[in-house]
């Protein structure tokens, strides 16, 4: 026990000693907090705002997933050519981007094109998602040493999945006051500013660096 005290003081005082893991940390809980309405209100918008039965939802997971795993693919050819800040807040500005376009697919009047329009904004979003998840961890490893790893990511891991609740308190709080589609608004202007905001950060310049 005492063992794993020790330890796990370690990892907390390289945490807060280290800005570079820091930094990973809280873009890694703003990440999680960004996709909580797009998760959560799924059903919702699906059935309220796209006036479309559970197939669009099927297609939509379909394609997210397509997206995860071609962003998966491309990382490497896309890390080449950027900076580990130029994806992160690139890519994080762009999923408040996409709030925007949700809002917008019910108006599209011929079915078909609503969902090819949901599908390629899920795609997108998971194309996006999985450059900045990538990024985030290659970032992670790259910056701790390897003794550090064990005990500096199961505290990085905590505060990322911490952002679910956190964000799902959030939501509970503003959805009795809002539409989904004002919901959508406002979480991509806050997604937008708040990534513009981590790209002026001298903090940010640790990962303004290509891998």
């Amino acid at each position: 026990m005492k063992n794993y005290f020790n330890d796990l003081y370690g990892g907390i005082l390289y945490f807060k000693e280290n800005h570079a893991a820091f930094v990973i940390c809280i873009i890694g809980f703003l990440l999680n907090i960004t996709a909580v309405p797009l998760e959560k209100l799924q059903a919702a918008y699906v059935n309220e705002c796209l006036r479309l039965g559970v197939n669009a939802m099927s297609v939509g997971s379909i394609f997210m997933t397509c997206g995860l795993l071609s962003g998966t693919i491309v990382f490497v050819y896309i890390s080449q050519k950027f900076t580990t800040k130029q994806i992160l807040i690139y890519c994080g500005a762009l999923i408040g981007v996409l709030y925007f376009s949700l809002m917008y697919i019910g108006l599209i009047s011929f079915i078909p094109m609503r969902y090819m329009a949901y599908a390629a904004i899920l795609g997108i979003f998971g194309f996006i998602n999985s450059l900045i998840g990538m990024s985030v961890q290659v970032a992670f490893m790259s910056s701790t040493p390897d003794g550090y790893i064990g005990r500096v990511g199961s505290i990085f891991n905590a505060i990322a999945c911490s952002s679910i609740p956190v964000g799902s308190f959030l939501l509970a709080m503003i959805f009795p006051f809002l539409s989904i589609v004002q919901t959508y608004f406002y979480f991509g202007i806050a997604t937008i500013f708040i990534f513009l905001l981590l790209g002026r950060l001298k903090s940010m310049k640790i990962l303004d660096n290509s891998f």
